[in-house]
Order: C-alpha cells, then structure tokens, then sequence
C-alpha cells in the first residue's frame, strides 16, 4: 500500500518537477531606434549582457536588463513547449505608464531565441 501511494504521488508531481522555473539568456544582438524611425544595431552597450527570467514570479534580473522594480505584470507560461511572453510596465503617480517592456521567448527545444523591447531599445539572442 505504502509503495502504490508513493508511486501514485510521485507520478503526479512528474509534471511540475518538468517546468524549469528559470531562463538563463545571453543578448547577442543589440538595437536602438533612430531619430528617422530605423532600427540601428550597436555594438556597444549590451551586447553580450545577460539576465535570468524567473517564469513562476515572471521577473527578469540582471546586472543592465531587469524589470525588479516595476509592479505590474502580464505573462504567458506554458507547462509545455510553446511561447512564453511577459509585458512588464511601471506607472507613474498619475497613472501613466512610464515604462514598457516586453519578452518573448520561444521555448520549442533547449535553445530558445527571444526578443526583448524596452523603450526604443530591442534585444535578441538565446535562452536556455
């Protein structure tokens, strides 16, 4: 009896011991956007940064890219593969929305590529 509930419990925690909590991305490309409304790539600045999304409190830390202070959230989370996405913004004292930021990570295999918004800024590169 003790071995069946032992079995039965843990086939049924299988799932969520499957769902990696974390995403450890690298930024490989870098763009900001002109005055004359271009995308412009940088070297300099981000490239080679990179930041840990934790999908279960769909917060993103890191030393240049995080979004630690900012409050309110909207994320997508799939148990399986799929697409996760989080919008992430703060609002000022009136209500106004002061800062926007937006990832997409497409969690098909162990690479997964993303793309990040922030303002006029756009990353790209690999999650894992």
């Amino acid at each position: 009896m003790k071995k069946a509930l032992f079995l039965v419990l843990l086939v049924s925690t299988m799932p969520a011991l499957a769902h990696d909590q974390w995403y450890d991305c690298d930024v490989q490309e870098f763009y900001v956007l002109s005055d004359d409304g271009r995308l412009e790539a940088r070297t300099e600045g981000y490239a080679g940064e990179s930041f840990r999304v934790d999908r279960d409190a769909s917060v993103i830390s890191g030393d240049k890219i995080n979004s630690l202070f900012n409050i309110d959230i909207v994320a997508s989370n799939p148990v399986t593969q799929g697409v996760y996405s989080l919008v992430n913004y703060s609002r000022r004292s009136d209500g106004q929305i002061r800062r926007l930021l937006s990832l997409t990570v497409q969690d098909f295999s162990a690479i997964k590529p993303f793309v990040l918004a922030e303002g006029n800024y756009i990353f790209t590169g690999i999650c894992r």
